[in-house]
C-alpha cells in the first residue's frame, strides 16, 4: 500500500475525480428511475405523469452528457498527475545514485522502468483503485435501491456479489507468476533491442543481419507470449466472474418473474430492476478484473518504491578540500578477489600537471574513477571530489541529438563568445553553434565527436581536470596541439592518463607517474625518468607510451 502516497499527495485530484466518477456512476440509477416513471405511465395508465417523464428524460440526457464529459477530463488529469509524480521521483532517485549503483543495472532495465513499469502501475493500480471505490459505492447504492423494493431480491444480489468476487482469489497465484515473468523479461527485451540498434553497423559489416533479424523475432515473440499470458489471466478472471454472475443473474431474473407472477412484486419494477442489476453485475465484473490487475502489479510497486526510497545513495564528497588530492594506502578491486590498486599513497598538489602512464590494466583510469567517487575503495582513503571541484574528459565522448550550442551548454547558459573559444581550443572554429548533431554524432567523424566532448568539458572547466585517453581518436598533430593547450592552463590541476605521448608534451608535465600492477613504480620529470633508464625508459623504447 506504499504506492498510496501518490494518491494522498494528490488528494485534491483524487477527491475531485472520485466525486465526478460517482456522479457519472449513478447514471444507471437515474435511468432506472426514468424507466420506472415510464413503466408507471404505460402499465398503470397514469398519463398525467407523461410531462414528468419527458422532463426527467431530458434532464437525464443533460446530466449524463455533463457528468461523463467532466469525469473523463478529471480522470485523465488525475492519472497524468500521479504518473508524472511517480516518474519524476523515480528519475530523481536514479540520477542521484552513485556511479557504481547506477551501473549495476542495464540501461534496458532502467528504460523499462519508465516505458513499462510505470505504465503498468497506472493501468493496474492508480486507475483501478479509483474505479473500485466508485464501483463499490455505486453497487452499494444499487443494493440499497433494490432492498427498498424487496429484501429478498437484495439478498440474492449479495449472493451474486460474493460468488463473483471469489474468482480473483482463485487466479491470484497464476496471475502473479505471469506478471513477474513479464516484468523481468521486459528489461532484458529493451536491453537486447537497444544493443542491436546501437551496433547496427557491426551487424552489417559482419554480414550477420539475417541471424540478428531471426534473433530479434525470437525476442519479440517471447515478449508477446509473456504479455499474452498476463492478458489471458486477467481476461479469464473477468470471463469466469462474468459467467458466474450471468448464471446467478438468470436464476435471479427467473425468481423476479415468479415474484411478479404471484403478486409479490409490482410489474413497474421489472425493467428498473433488470437495468440496475445489469449495472450491478457489470460493476462486479470490473471489480473482479481490477482486483486481478491489482494483485499482478504488487511486485512492480515494490520494485519502484524500493528504488525511490533508497534516495539515490549519492556519493560523499570531501568536505575539507584544500586544493590537493590525497590517496592514503588505497586498495581497490572491481571484484574482491583481484585488486587493481594495491596500497597506493600519493598527493596530487594544487595547480600541477601530472601524466599517468603504464601498460593496460595497471590501474591508471581506475585512479580517476576513484577520485570521482565512481566506486568505494576497499581500503584506505581517497579525496573524492564533487562536481564543483572537478571536470572529466572521457576516452569516448557521448553526443546528444541537439545543436552544438546545447551540447556544450548542457542546460547551463553560457555566452556565445565562451562557447566559440572552446571550439577554437579543439580546432573546430568552422563549426556553428546552431549546427545540429545527430544521435551519437552520426553526422560527424569520430575525431570531431571527441573534440566536441573535449570542448564541452573545457566550457565547464573546474579547478581539477581529469583526462582519460582523450586524444586516442585524433591525428598526431591535432592531439599535440590540444595536449599543449591543456598543459598551458595556468591554475588547474591536471591528471592526464594516456598510453601514447610525444616527447615535447611529456617534457611539460611537472611529474610523470608510472603505474605497474596497481602501484606507482616510478615518478619524476621526463628527463629524470629517461636518465634513470628503468621501467619508464623500457616502456618508451618498446613504444608502449
Amino acid at each position: 500500500m506504499r504506492m498510496c502516497r501518490y494518491i494522498l499527495k494528490n488528494k485534491k485530484y483524487f477527491i475531485g475525480t472520485l466525486c465526478t466518477s460517482l456522479f457519472a456512476g449513478v447514471v444507471p440509477l437515474f435511468l432506472a428511475y426514468v424507466i420506472q416513471l415510464i413503466s408507471d405511465v404505460a402499465f398503470n395508465n397514469h398519463f398525467e405523469k407523461a410531462g414528468t417523464c419527458l422532463f426527467a428524460s431530458v434532464l437525464f440526457l443533460v446530466y449524463t452528457l455533463m457528468t461523463t464529459s467532466i469525469n473523463s477530463i478529471m480522470k485523465s488529469t488525475y492519472r497524468k498527475k500521479l504518473k508524472t509524480d511517480l516518474g519524476e521521483d523515480l528519475y530523481f532517485s536514479l540520477m542521484n545514485q552513485s556511479y557504481s549503483t547506477f551501473k549495476k543495472e542495464k540501461i534496458g532495465n532502467q528504460l523499462s522502468l519508465f516505458t513499462n513499469d510505470i505504465k503498468m502501475v497506472d493501468e493496474y493500480y492508480f486507475h483501478p483503485i479509483l474505479s473500485m471505490i466508485v464501483d463499490i459505492i455505486v453497487s452499494v447504492i444499487i443494493l440499497i435501491y433494490i432492498l427498498r423494493i424487496h429484501v429478498f431480491v437484495g439478498f440474492m444480489m449479495v449472493l451474486i456479489a460474493v460468488a463473483t468476487l471469489l474468482v480473483p482469489k482463485m487466479m491470484e497465484k497464476r496471475l502473479k507468476k505471469y506478471s513477474n515473468q513479464l516484468f523481468s523479461y521486459s528489461g532484458i527485451y529493451n536491453s537486447k533491442l537497444k544493443e542491436i540498434f546501437q551496433n547496427f553497423d557491426i551487424i552489417l559489416d559482419l554480414s550477420v543481419l539475417k541471424q540478428f533479424v531471426d534473433k530479434g523475432k525470437e525476442w519479440i515473440e517471447n515478449m508477446e507470449y509473456k504479455q499474452r499470458n498476463v492478458n489471458m489471466a486477467i481476461s479469464l478472471t473477468g470471463n469466469w466472474a462474468n459467467c458466474i454472475a450471468a448464471t446467478f443473474q438468470l436464476i435471479f431474473m427467473l425468481v423476479i418473474g415468479l415474484m411478479i407472477l404471484y403478486g409479490h412484486l409490482d410489474m413497474i419494477y421489472m425493467m428498473p430492476i433488470v437495468n440496475v442489476s445489469n449495472n450491478f453485475i457489470s460493476n462486479l465484473n470490473d471489480i473482479s478484473s481490477n482486483l486481478a490487475g491489482f494483485k499482478s502489479v504488487s511486485d512492480v510497486n515494490s520494485k519502484l518504491l524500493n528504488i525511490i526510497d533508497s534516495h539515490g545513495q549519492a556519493n560523499k564528497f570531501v568536505s575539507n578540500y584544500d586544493g590537493n588530492i590525497y590517496l592514503e594506502h588505497v586498495s581497490f578491486g572491481y571484484t574482491e578477489s583481484k585488486m587493481v590498486i594495491d596500497d597506493l599513497s600519493f598527493k596530487f598538489e594544487k595547480g600541477k600537471k601530472y601524466a599517468i602512464v603504464g601498460p593496460s590494466g595497471s590501474g591508471k583510469s581506475t585512479i580517476l574513477k576513484l577520485i570521482l567517487g565512481y566506486y568505494p575503495v576497499q581500503k584506505g582513503n581517497v579525496s573524492v571530489l564533487g562536481p564543483k571541484n572537478v571536470s572529466m574528459i572521457h576516452q569516448e565522448s557521448h553526443i546528444f541529438d541537439d545543436t552544438i550550442r546545447n551540447n556544450l551548454n548542457m542546460e547551463l547558459v553560457q555566452t556565445d563568445e565562451t562557447l566559440l573559444k572552446c571550439l577554437e581550443f579543439v580546432d573546430l572554429p568552422e563549426f556553428k553553434l546552431d549546427q545540429n548533431i545527430c544521435e551519437d554524432g552520426s553526422n560527424l567523424s569520430g575525431g570531431q565527436v571527441q573534440r566536441i566532448g573535449i570542448a564541452r568539458t573545457i566550457s565547464h572547466l573546474k579547478e581539477v581536470l581529469l583526462c582519460d585517453e582523450i586524444t586516442a581518436s585524433l591525428d598526431a598533430q591535432t592531439a599535440i596541439e590540444i595536449e599543449n593547450r591543456i598543459l598551458d592552463l595556468k591554475e588547474e590541476t591536471v591528471l592526464y592518463v594516456t598510453h601514447k605521448y610525444f616527447d615535447e608534451t611529456l617534457k611539460k608535465f611537472d611529474c610523470i607517474l608510472v603505474f605497474k600492477q596497481g602501484r606507482i613504480v616510478e615518478q619524476g620529470s621526463f628527463e629524470e625518468l629517461m636518465k634513470n633508464k628503468e621501467y619508464f625508459y623500457s616502456l618508451k623504447n618498446k613504444g608502449c607510451i
